[in-house]
């Protein structure tokens, strides 16, 4: 049975200074012979997933080392902070074309959990247009196409392409200068009340920003996080983690949308006919969650532990992860019975829609994310 706990790159390099070989295993041109596990990505441990076997009887790293590898993946973070005068820009060119656009971020450049050179989303939405008017498929092809006519005859971008095909058609574009690339939908307002909840946790406690990116990175490093592969998405990592710390004994996380004084009179926030209301008052989090503030686990071992929670505790099989309750969520509530990861999305229908993110496994994400078959 594979262990994903003890497939971290996390042990040091043979630098005698911890913090030069912290550097070492973040650098990835890092030459000469790699230790058995780094933060270097060798795509052979892909090619053959049996010969890394031999290397999971490793013990697992400290605390120390651990916390040596979570803190720098922190401060590599931010993606959000330089994104506005970006987003400025966009603003200024769209509106020759549409003096009505509204343009805002939304997802991990601003969520809490983007990395400096993370992409950005932007949503685009016009003053007094419904979305209903404006979600006819026939209607947002013109936009978008008219859209990308208009930017790429702008200088400041490169390779403007329409994606009208797309289940959420999309303008994509990159920065000449710059070399950073954007998304532009239209009105994916559901995505901004996702972005909302997220950030509201990350303000919660800081170590949950900093396992979010810790769980990015080593799911970009074994090549597991990309959603047109078959492998889950960033963002379903990001509800991973919010999932596990929701679940801890005492929780690091609560549920936010459970937090009302009255849960009969628990107020809905109806976007496109799903229910996004959550408690977003955090100055009245400590009134609200009395469980606040207890768990005082390192960031350390709650990255041991998120590993051994998805790889000896949690019954993939039987549950749903859902960070919209604390209580557990059936597969057979949901009338899931595929063979997939299934993760359901923040918001949900009034009643009973919910959101399969896991859509396939392949086999290196079977191999890293959950134990071996038989």
């Amino acid at each position: 049975m594979v262990r994903t706990a003890r497939t971290l790159p996390m042990t040091h390099t043979q630098s005698e200074d911890p913090r030069v070989s912290r550097l070492v295993r973040l650098t990835p041109a890092n030459q000469g012979p790699k230790p058995a596990y780094s933060f270097t990505n060798s795509g052979q441990w892909h090619s053959d997933v049996r010969q890394t076997r031999s290397r999971l009887s490793t013990p697992l790293p400290s605390r120390v080392i651990v916390e040596e590898v979570c803190f720098p993946l922190k401060e590599e973070g931010g993606g959000g902070g330089r994104n506005g005068c970006f987003t400025e820009v966009v603003v200024a060119d769209v509106c020759v074309l549409r003096t009505d656009a509204i343009l805002e971020l939304f997802g991990s450049s601003v969520n809490g959990f983007g990395f400096k050179n993370c992409d950005m989303d932007i949503c685009m939405t016009f003053v007094d247009k419904k979305c209903e008017e404006m979600e006819q498929p026939q209607v947002q092809v013109q936009i978008i196409e008219l859209l990308a006519q208009h930017l790429a005859c702008n200088t400041d971008y490169e390779r403007v392409i329409p994606i009208t095909t797309a289940k959420v058609p999309i303008v994509k574009l990159k920065f000449s200068k710059t070399e950073m690339e954007a998304d532009i939908s239209l009105y994916n307002t559901l995505a901004k009340h996702n972005t909302e909840l997220l950030k509201t946790y990350t303000h919660i406690d800081r170590r949950v920003q900093i396992l979010g990116f810790v769980m990015k990175h080593f799911a970009k490093l074994f090549e597991i996080g990309d959603a047109s592969s078959g492998s889950l998405s960033s963002y379903a990592y990001i509800l991973m983690v919010i999932y596990f710390l929701q679940q801890r004994d005492p929780p690091v996380l609560p549920v936010l949308q459970e937090l009302h004084p009255n849960p009969q009179r628990r107020p809905q926030r109806m976007v496109k006919e799903w229910d996004t209301w959550f408690f977003n008052d955090t100055s009245r989090l400590r009134e609200m969650w009395p469980a606040g503030g207890k768990n005082k686990e390192t960031i350390g071992q709650l990255l041991v532990q998120i590993f051994k929670f998805y790889t000896e505790t949690f019954e993939f099989d039987k549950y749903v992860v859902s960070i919209r309750q604390r209580s557990p969520m059936t597969r057979l509530e949901k009338l899931w019975n595929s063979k997939c990861i299934v993760i359901e999305a923040l918001t949900r229908k009034q009643l009973h829609l919910a959101t399969e993110i896991g859509l396939g496994l392949p086999h290196p994400m079977r191999e890293w994310i959950r134990p071996a078959a038989g």
